[in-house]
């Protein structure tokens, strides 16, 4: 899986600093245990500076609904076709949107990790700032725009824009 850092809005650049520099380990016990649903691993690891404490963001957490998230992402997940999380949407999707630390989580090829990572980030997109607020890095024109159409239609109904730009093309013709 290529690397990915989210940085959610809300950290100033010192909390992200501080984030990628302390190390917080909130390694779930069934890491690298198969997947019950499917047969595949998923791991998952936070950094941060402040433990988690009792309410451990990593627990999978079997529904959508009860993740905490805004309804309109959720019209979003919902109508993507999207039923029931994964494993890896289980354990990851609550600490890409709610915790203040960087995240890393591995799993197989078709188990959700785009969209995954994609929820957690519109989580914290605040679409009257008319400006930039994440950037999603791929090794491949392919993946950056599998990125942008997974993104574009989970967050349809939050207002969010989303913006495939790859090397050798013109940013201004792509951005229109």
């Amino acid at each position: 899986m290529p690397n990915k850092t989210l940085s959610p809005p809300h950290l100033s650049p010192s909390d992200h600093h501080a984030t990628s520099h302390a190390h917080a380990d909130c390694m779930s016990d069934n890491l690298n245990k198969p997947n019950e649903e499917d047969g595949r691993a998923s791991d998952i690891q936070c950094t941060g500076d402040e433990p988690l404490g009792d309410n451990d963001l990593t627990e999978p957490c079997g529904e959508f609904d009860d993740m905490g998230l805004c309804d309109d992402l959720l019209r979003g997940i919902y109508g993507h076709g999207f039923e029931k999380p994964s494993m890896i949407q289980q354990k990851a999707i609550r600490p890409l949107a709610f915790a203040k630390r960087d995240l890393i989580a591995q799993a197989q090829s078709g188990t959700g990790k785009t969209a995954t990572f994609a929820i957690g980030l519109l989580q914290n997109i605040d679409s009257s700032w008319r400006t930039c607020q994440a950037i999603i890095l791929s090794p491949t024109r392919e993946l950056a725009k599998q990125s942008a159409t997974v993104a574009d239609a989970l967050g349809r109904y939050t207002g969010a824009s989303v913006l495939a730009c790859v090397g050798g093309g013109s940013m201004r013709e792509q951005a229109n």
